[in-house]
């Protein structure tokens, strides 16, 4: 396992910053800390999570999207979700990109999907020229999202 992190560019430091994260994240969840089953309300789950070693906003609120199946989490600080809804001067703000996400609620999850896939990181579309970068704003087409329209 390690040979594999090492392999790809990780150094022994973030090697073992991760086993840590996993050990503190994996206790949290047996010792019933951190109830990963809905029972909490998103507020409440993203500081219990950001109370774990190693947990900041960007990964609590992936974690509430990705184990929680929280659709108002949005994880605003990742650089990838900043390069789609930027421009090509650069990405946007993590300020800028929160304040958009509020007209997405209660599927702000879905926005984040939809914006990774955009970057050809999670294969939920082709992924774009480096040069082209999708905006949410000025994106043109709509997507359906449990009955609610978003207009992308």
């Amino acid at each position: 396992e390690r040979a594999r992190f090492v392999t790809h560019g990780a150094s022994e430091h973030a090697v073992a910053q991760h086993r840590l994260f996993d050990r503190a994240l994996s206790r949290a969840v047996a010792d019933g800390k951190l109830p990963l089953d809905g029972g909490l309300e998103l507020p409440e789950l993203l500081e219990r999570l950001c109370e774990i070693p190693g947990i900041g906003p960007w990964t609590a609120h992936y974690v509430a999207m990705r184990a929680c199946g929280e659709t108002a989490a949005f994880p605003a600080g990742d650089l990838g979700l900043r390069r789609a809804f930027g421009s090509r001067r650069g990405p946007a703000s993590e300020r800028a990109l929160l304040a958009a996400s509020e007209a997405w609620r209660p599927f702000r999850a879905y926005a984040a999907l939809l914006l990774d896939g955009s970057q050809g990181r999670a294969g939920f579309a082709r992924p774009q020229p480096a040069n082209r970068l999708i905006s949410l704003e000025r994106a043109s087409h709509r997507t359906h999202l449990g009955g609610v329209q978003l207009a992308l």
